[in-house]
């Protein structure tokens, strides 16, 4: 089945500094930043729309995704194209209080593949509200990555179990999980 770049979009999640040498690191990011980029090219090549997400935190008292620091910016590998949109978010989904689903609707997407971090938070729910709002939704499983949670009464979950987890969840019902190669060989495909 081949994928129609001019109704689907590609999104970029979170793909911040602070997940590569900030407070928050994640174990497979760098594995995940190549997989993200060889989507990113694949979607460039084929005229697909890019969206990039930026996650900032308001309460500075957090520390971690604040505006103006060094890992509130996007990693330095991903070179967004001068009309690429990006969306600033101040919540786990894409979608919440964001101009996102008029970016999407404005340009006749029908169809998101999902890419970045984390996969267990930011990733998900946006696949999710995706989901909610009648779009296909294409989760790309290695151009997503998370890193191990841990409380103080529920205990630890490592980042590969939370993972794959996060996956299997979202193939049971929201979205279509498939590998990078599989997103470019659909893409070549078209």
């Amino acid at each position: 089945m081949s994928l129609d770049p001019a109704t689907t979009a590609l999104l970029v999640i979170d793909v911040q500094n602070e997940y590569f040498d900030g407070k928050a690191p994640i174990p497979d990011g760098d594995a995940a930043l190549e997989h993200i980029r060889a989507a990113i090219d694949a979607a460039e090549h084929a005229g697909m729309h890019v969206v990039y997400v930026q996650h900032e935190v308001l309460q500075r008292e957090r520390g971690v995704f604040l505006r103006g620091t060094h890992g509130f910016e996007l990693h330095p590998r991903l070179e967004p194209r001068s009309g690429d949109p990006l969306i600033v978010k101040h919540y786990p989904g894409a979608f919440a209080q964001t101009d996102l689903d008029e970016v999407v609707r404005a340009n006749g997407i029908t169809q998101i593949a999902i890419s970045g971090y984390m996969t267990h938070m930011c990733c998900d729910t946006t696949a999710r509200e995706g989901f909610q709002r009648n779009l296909k939704v294409l989760f790309l499983d290695d151009a997503t990555a998370t890193r191990d949670v841990e409380h103080p009464t529920l205990g630890k979950v490592g980042h590969a179990d939370l993972y794959r987890a996060t996956l299997l969840t979202q193939a049971s019902m929201f979205a279509e999980v498939l590998p990078t190669s599989g997103f470019v060989r659909r893409l070549t495909a078209a």
